[in-house]
């Protein structure tokens, strides 16, 4: 193993954050990653040698806006290679460079010589770790003739994997192989970093590709199968969750299994930065070479856009929200126009879709027509109240289909921060929930009923909450896609309504109908308030007992177990949350 001297300017080493854990868990940070960026003729003057510097001079200040602390580039620099367009590209990289953000790229199939393996640390420096680090450390590689070009580092409490299977600098080695030398140094470089700390690995070529078929480990998924057997369980064994690739120039998310079925991986496919845009193969590359027994399962798709990735980092979770812009050839969200660009377009960039995960949560796959209440999880952090989160109602309805007709699956995921964490009078720790949303675009999801625990006696009346756009805690179901609240006190039926919300005393759990995701907690309220007053006690119960046999809709706050009519019932049902 090559390891390669530290830059002067780094940050604390990896091992010195995790003794202090609350320096990691206190403040998240960003990375940003993109895809190929090819440009054929430079008609416009903006995108010389065969760079698209019209979309990342965009990608840049968008990057810039959210303050991430790298980007990250998945091969395809040029069109064509020259040491003049990698000089190109490695210039359009310096405002980020400038703005005091690390830029580490990939080779791709476009620069797949010997000659640009070896230009390539003098356009890019920085992936030997020499210079423009930015506080990433612990640069290493797997042998002399892959310097800078298969390299790891680390930043904070994460490991990032970078590998190059391209012609290698003394012109050995065969693209559809060069990848097998290799899995040794990537199962060493993932298990030698410090527990409970994140890791990516990313390559130009994809695991299972969507258009083209020539992948990682050869000339199609089919190709050096033992290998790849033993890349999954490498990355498996060693907690990555996410491989990145580009080559496709679609946006495309799937879970990915290996040859023998016994271990996955999610694979994201990047977006387009260029001026092509593909088109998916019908049938699919894994039914293809899959058949009956397919080895992927999609998650999200989006063809012929422009985008890109921002990843916070907070401790334990990791958030993924992808933006991408129309191409600039017509059309409008939701329609598929293909094209090759000839002038660089004016982008406008939109969020399309959030999904993530947390080192202490689990997570679900869930096919179409399936049950969502297999969703399950319990809080287990030190400090923490032992919050118990479940799905107790709802069903995997909407599965939108891909352009070549297979239908999403849903990967929902949990995370958590415990109480003590929290700051906050929260009255449970903290539950992510990631991957309920059926379309790019919006955060609508099907239909679930979720509920948390919550301990202790009751002092007064609790209801579930949720961060809004502001990062301020209100009520869960005020966040619904049309909906109107109804409180109530009692067990969740399978009768109410979206928007629908109530406490179970008896199960101490609280409870809401919704349809989104987000993060969720325990809190106080003032629910079953009827004198507007601000806490609920005998005055409000005595207004219950005054409209004793009257319809709900006299005073629709009064119906508390939701049954369309005003009862003593009611009033019981009040006594049990009402302030002590």
């Amino acid at each position: 193993m090559v390891k390669f001297r530290k830059a002067k300017a780094v940050a604390l080493g990896i091992g010195a954050l995790f003794m202090a854990t609350a320096v990691v868990s206190a403040e998240s940070w960003k990375f940003g990653l993109m895809s190929d960026t090819q440009w054929k003729s430079n008609i416009d003057g903006e995108n010389p040698n065969t760079v698209a510097a019209g979309i990342i001079r965009q990608l840049n200040a968008e990057f810039i806006r959210h303050d991430v602390k790298m980007v990250l580039q998945v091969g395809d620099l040029v069109d064509r290679y020259s040491s003049p367009a990698f000089d190109t590209r490695a210039q359009g990289a310096q405002e980020l460079i400038d703005a005091g953000i690390g830029f580490f790229p990939l080779r791709g199939n476009h620069e797949s010589s010997s000659s640009a393996a070896i230009y390539f640390s003098t356009s890019f420096p920085q992936a030997c770790g020499y210079i423009n680090t930015f506080g990433a450390s612990n640069f290493q590689s797997a042998s002399m003739n892959l310097e800078c070009l298969s390299y790891s580092f680390d930043y904070n409490n994460v490991r990032f994997v970078l590998l190059d299977q391209f012609t290698r600098k003394d012109n050995s080695g065969l693209t559809n192989n060069n990848m097998i030398d290799q899995i040794g140094w990537v199962n060493d470089v993932l298990g030698s970093r410090d527990a409970n700390t994140h890791a990516f690995v990313m390559a130009h070529k994809n695991i299972i590709g969507q258009n083209h078929f020539d992948v990682l480990f050869g000339s199609n998924m089919s190709s050096n199968i033992s290998a790849q057997n033993q890349f999954f369980k490498a990355l498996s064994d060693n907690g990555v969750r996410y491989y990145f690739g580009g080559h496709d120039h679609m946006h495309h998310r799937s879970i990915v299994y290996s040859p023998d079925r016994n271990y996955t991986i999610k694979q994201l496919i990047g977006a387009s930065n260029s001026y092509k845009f593909y088109t998916p193969v019908i049938p699919s590359a894994d039914q293809r070479y899959s058949g009956n027994s397919p080895r992927e399962l999609p998650l999200a798709q989006e063809l012929y856009t422009v985008g890109y990735y921002i990843f916070t980092v907070d401790g334990a979770r990791i958030t993924c929200d992808y933006y991408s812009s129309l191409n600039g050839c017509g059309g409008e969200w939701g329609s598929e126009v293909d094209c090759n660009l000839n002038v660089t377009p004016v982008l406008s960039f939109q969020k399309r879709e959030t999904f993530g995960y947390s080192l202490n949560g689990k997570e679900y796959v869930v096919t179409a027509g399936n049950t969502l209440t297999v969703v399950s999880d319990t809080c287990k952090l030190s400090g923490s109240e032992n919050t118990k989160a479940s799905i107790i109602n709802g069903e995997n309805i909407i599965s939108p289909a891909l352009y070549d007709g297979r239908s999403l699956v849903q990967n929902i995921t949990t995370g958590w921060q415990s109480k003590s964490d929290a700051a906050s009078d929260l009255k449970s720790d903290v539950l992510t929930l990631w991957g309920m949303a059926n379309n790019l675009g919006s955060d609508e999801s099907d239909i679930y009923t979720l509920s948390l625990s919550y301990k202790g006696e009751l002092s007064g009346p609790l209801s579930l909450v949720t961060k809004d756009g502001n990062g301020n805690w209100v009520g869960a179901t005020s966040l619904n896609f049309s909906s109107e609240p109804k409180f109530v006190v009692g067990p969740c039926k399978s009768s109410f309504g979206i928007g629908t919300y109530g406490i179970d005393t008896e199960k101490k759990i609280v409870w809401a109908v919704v349809n989104h995701g987000g993060e969720f907690a325990v809190k106080s309220s003032s629910d079953g308030d009827q004198d507007g007053d601000g806490d609920v006690d005998n005055a409000d119960i005595a207004v219950i007992t005054s409209l004793k046999n009257k319809p709900a809709d006299v005073k629709p706050s009064a119906d508390l177990d939701n049954d369309g009519k005003i009862t003593v019932l009611d009033a019981r049902k009040l006594v049990l949350i009402k302030n002590r």
